[in-house]
């Protein structure tokens, strides 16, 4: 019980225990090495290209797409449920993994392969393996173009997969003593005194030179552009569209709607806080069902649209006329959007922030993007005109610009009172300066216990960060953040009872061995930093 409760702690304070504590490093999908899209949106494929390097070898935009694919039809065969369509930056990652795992001689055997089919809960039948269903299924991938080999491999990446993290993970070996240290080092209590130094208080006290200002402008002008500005036409397949809306009703049977409750039960959840039987859930998992079944009929009839044009208006703009014919062919209405920034909120009364970045990076010579599914709707866009993004002449960006240049002002003299306050407390007798009257906030607290706390509840980061080097009466440095400063002290520490120790060491040693293991998965990630480089377009 005690081990389920931590892991959920971990999971719940993902988002900042990791990074502050480095309990675990998990390693980033893409972050490190995706410098942002391809700028080739719509129906481009930039086929044998290559789109990076790993391990210097060639990745093709075809290699990543095989890599995202068999990933998917794994984790649809594993679960039972549909995953949506990763793209080639997943993809790409997936091939820099596989590279890595040969490196290390990691295989995997026709007789493992066959094991996890063996086991595959798709597969399943009263809780055992059942021929006839796996022939179904297998039948039904063909049907989508994917051939025994194609699932037998993509089987075998998912394996190769497991075992590097595993090997990454057994690297390390905790020890008792190591896992006393850890638990002496989490469980003894901190108080804490801290004071924020904000920019908002010194806004006040900043005078702007007008020939300052405008020398800063033009020092930082960069970061003051005029985002491309385009018009466009649009059309979209309604989710109320009757046709669609019969085809998506007769779509789900009563067999389709039990088998869909089946996938998903975690999203029928009762009022007491348990799953739901079918029959209490059956009317919302048809709404459900329908739903879903309706939005991939609009979505495959966008997209049919999509590819249609585009493989007519080949090379050159102005083919307008080409989305327009195809749009009555389709029964769709075209809306013209009028102007549009790429940074707007809304093209007319769409509010779709992924149509925006597509008709942004549609290729010029085909101007088209992909169906784009939305929340009341699936789109499909048309670039008419133009204009590229410009450096912002000042009168455009004035407000904006001094109210910046303010704040940064305003920043400065934040930091540099914190600095004077960290001077003034090394001044004072060690003992006194807890009394001093720059403390805004006390807590205490244990890092144990802070891991389960909301980040509201707690010092600042930065403290936190430095906590554990701090004796009591050390004032830290101070610590910059994006909104001025933070400083902090220990006013006292508590070593921890050992009794919990004692009685929780095998959790204890666990946990220090995923201290353990984040270093190893650090390394791990630096090695594909230094060995893998996406491009920012193919071939570049």
């Amino acid at each position: 019980m005690l081990i389920r409760k931590i892991n959920t702690v971990f999971m719940k304070h993902s988002r900042w225990l990791f990074g502050v504590f480095t309990i675990v490093i998990i390693i980033s999908f893409l972050g490190f090495m995706v410098p942002g899209q391809f700028g080739m949106g719509g129906c481009a494929n930039p086929g044998d290209a290559p789109i990076g390097q790993a391990y210097g070898e060639n990745v093709s935009y075809n290699e990543a797409i095989e890599a995202m694919r068999g990933f998917l039809i794994v984790q649809e065969l594993m679960t039972g449920r549909t995953y949506d369509a990763g793209n080639h930056d997943f993809g790409f990652y997936l091939v820099a993994q596989r590279k890595a795992a040969q490196r290390r001689g990691i295989t995997a055997s026709n007789k493992e392969i066959t094991d996890l089919i063996l086991s595959c809960g798709t597969f399943q039948k009263n809780g055992k393996f059942d021929l006839d269903t796996y022939n179904k299924i297998i039948q039904s991938l063909r049907q989508r173009g994917m051939d025994g080999d194609f699932i037998a491999n993509a089987f075998r990446e998912e394996i190769i997969r497991t075992k590097l993290g595993q090997e990454i993970q057994d690297a390390v070996i905790p020890t008792d003593g190591e896992a006393e240290m850890f638990y002496r080092f989490y469980n003894g209590e901190f108080s804490v005194a801290t004071a924020a130094f904000r920019a908002a208080d010194y806004l006040k006290q900043v005078k702007v030179d007008s020939k300052a200002l405008q020398t800063w402008f033009a020092a930082n002008r960069k970061n003051y552009t005029i985002p491309a500005q385009m018009t466009g036409l649009l059309v979209e397949v309604s989710y109320l569209n009757p046709e669609l809306v019969k085809l998506g009703n007769q779509a789900a049977t009563d067999a389709e709607v039990k088998k869909y409750f089946d996938a998903n039960t975690d999203k029928f959840i009762g009022k007491d806080g348990k799953p739901q039987k079918f029959a209490d859930a059956a009317k919302l998992a048809k709404t459900q069902l329908v739903a879903l079944k309706i939005r991939n009929l609009a979505a495959a009839k966008a997209q049919q649209f999509a590819r249609e044009v585009y493989d007519q208006v080949g090379e050159g703009m102005g083919k307008d006329d080409i989305f327009r014919k195809t749009a009555g062919k389709y029964g769709l209405k075209v809306t013209a959007t009028g102007k549009f920034g790429a940074d707007a909120a809304f093209i007319g009364k769409v509010a779709e922030p992924e149509l925006i970045k597509q008709m942004d990076q549609v290729l010029k010579s085909v101007p088209v993007t992909n169906a784009v599914v939305g929340k009341s709707a699936v789109y499909v866009g048309y670039v008419l005109t133009r204009e590229e993004a410009r450096p912002a002449e000042w009168k455009e960006v004035a407000a904006k610009a001094t109210a910046d240049y303010r704040n940064l002002e305003a920043v400065k003299l934040a930091r540099a009172a914190a600095d004077a306050a960290v001077v003034r407390l090394n001044k004072l007798p060690a003992d006194k300066r807890a009394a001093d009257k720059v403390w805004t906030k006390r807590s205490k607290l244990s890092l144990w216990s802070a891991m389960q706390m909301m980040p509201d509840q707690l010092p600042p980061m930065q403290i936190l960060a430095v906590l554990p080097s701090l004796k009591v009466n050390d004032v830290t440095k101070a610590l910059p953040d994006a909104d001025g400063a933070v400083i902090g002290m220990v006013t006292g520490w508590k070593a921890p009872v050992m009794d919990g120790f004692k009685k929780d060491r095998t959790l204890w040693v666990s946990l220090w061995q995923r201290q353990k293991s984040s270093i190893q998965a650090a390394e791990f990630q630096r090695e594909l930093e230094s060995n893998c480089k996406l491009y920012q377009e193919p071939g570049k």
